[in-house]
């Protein structure tokens, strides 16, 4: 089976590319990790960046980049810790996408 590796040569397993956001957006990830290794296309990073879940590859066809960009643009409505519906917030500063029962413990958490 093919697996996915990272720009360095790398195995970047499923699970590593999970540890890279929070729990809410693991299925989205999940579905894009499915097609990196449908398409045999290499994983360069996975990352939460202003809000929103990134996923970067080495390369791909058009079709490619637009499946992943569409599972992308949904992590601006799923709350990255919980996976309820959510809206893109400023918190402190640092944009972030939570639901509205994440957000308040977020806001407890900080005072």
């Amino acid at each position: 089976m093919y697996q996915p590796k990272t720009v360095y040569g790398k195995p970047f397993t499923l699970e590593m590319c999970k540890d890279c956001v929070g729990e809410g957006w693991h299925d989205l990830v999940t579905e894009c990790y499915n097609i990196c290794v449908k398409s045999n296309i290499d994983i360069a990073q996975v990352k939460e960046k202003f809000g929103t879940l990134r996923f970067y590859i080495s390369h791909g066809t058009d079709k490619v980049f637009c499946e992943i960009g569409e599972i992308c643009n949904k992590s601006a409505y799923i709350c990255e810790q919980c996976g309820s519906p959510g809206n893109l917030l400023s918190v402190k500063g640092w944009w972030k996408t939570l639901c509205s029962n994440c957000y308040e413990k977020t806001k407890e958490k900080e005072k």
